[in-house]
């Protein structure tokens, strides 16, 4: 291991133990949100557009994206950077019965309404679901032809996303008060796949330097790990979280020795239920592009730090929020992932955070 990748991963574990430490994390998301992207431009001449299968998507035909991707994530920051199976196809809405359409650039997921959803819940494939095997044959392909490279999960939404992709979102707030033992029944259900996902995954993929990177925020953790979202939590109350969701979640983080929990800024209002997850290592705060500003998120990356778990920020973030953070959390615990547009860019704010009295 050579001496920068060394002190790097120093940080990420001492950033998950809260140790003592001179700084943050300090990290870019170089290129936007969403950078791979950047290097998928010619996807509409992957597939007609339509609906997919999974027979349909064969790793060849996305090496030179990869290939490409892969020769711009050599930035000189903390981050752990990874590779990750197509982040844009819905892994887990296909796995449970969404079909899949790809409109030329992107893949989305359709519903399917409640009885047909009913109807699937006694048939769902688990273990030999062919969009999980489909996602191992990308796991395999990645560590094979990228062994320089850490292999993360990809995005795989929450047992409540996959619930609202299949029926809609309406409907499944409907059916939290009219349905309420099928909505249990499938949020168990959809743990279940989500759960044959993270083995598949912890099947194929190698160490990296005696440890594992968390796909899409570059993040490294010294045991298994996955990473969980319940986006769609913002249609629910807190008490709906309670009765349904918190269950879900704590079996799937209940399956590696380290997971990482996605929220919004539409998700703090229940944070303090889902800190009490004694699984979770990392809380991921996005502050999205918008009207999100840092202070309507920091009482809740608080509440996330008090319960003693690390957080990871991702966001543009100006002076103002660099002092807020600097004023209010723990730099022990703290990470900050930082959307910037360009290498000069990353150059510039690398500087400042460095050079600050944390």
């Amino acid at each position: 291991m050579n001496e920068k990748i060394a002190q790097r991963i120093d940080r990420h574990r001492r950033f998950l133990k809260y140790e003592e430490t001179d700084r943050p994390i300090i990290g870019f998301y170089i290129g936007g949100w969403e950078s791979l992207s950047r290097y998928s431009d010619n996807s509409e001449s992957l597939f007609p557009k339509g609906l997919i299968s999974y027979d349909d998507l064969t790793t060849d035909k996305f090496y030179e994206m990869y290939k490409n991707y892969a020769e711009n994530l050599l930035y000189d920051d903390d981050f752990v950077r990874t590779l990750d199976p197509v982040p844009s196809i819905p892994w887990i809405e296909a796995a449970c019965g969404c079909p899949i359409n790809f409109t030329g650039k992107n893949f989305w997921s359709q519903k399917i309404g409640f009885e047909k959803t009913q109807e699937s819940l006694d048939n769902m494939p688990i273990s030999d679901n062919p969009w999980i095997k489909k996602y191992g044959e990308f796991v395999k392909f990645l560590a094979s032809e990228f062994p320089d490279y850490a292999i993360g999960q990809s995005i795989l939404r929450g047992p409540l996303d996959v619930m609202c992709a299949l029926v809609g979102d309406s409907e499944t707030i409907y059916n939290l008060y009219d349905e309420p033992e099928f909505i249990k029944k499938g949020l168990r259900i959809f743990s279940d796949v989500f759960n044959e996902f993270i083995r598949i995954q912890n099947m194929y993929t190698p160490k990296y330097h005696d440890g594992y990177g968390i796909g899409q925020f570059y993040m490294w953790t010294p045991g298994t790990v996955c990473r969980i979202q319940e986006d769609s939590m913002a249609l629910i109350t807190p008490g709906h979280y309670d009765e349904y969701v918190y269950e879900a979640d704590v079996k799937i983080t209940s399956e590696t020795e380290y997971s990482l929990y996605h929220v919004h800024a539409t998700g703090m209002f229940i944070m303090d239920k889902i800190v009490r997850n004694k699984n979770l290592s990392i809380v991921q705060v996005s502050k999205d592009e918008g009207n999100t500003k840092l202070s309507d998120l920091i009482d809740g990356m608080e509440t996330i730090q008090n319960a003693g778990i690390s957080v990871l920020i991702k966001g543009r973030f100006d002076k103002d929020d660099i002092d807020l953070m600097r004023k209010r959390l723990d730099k022990r615990a703290l990470a900050l992932g930082c959307v910037v547009d360009s290498i000069k860019e990353a150059d510039e704010l690398k500087e400042y955070l460095l050079n600050l009295n944390w």
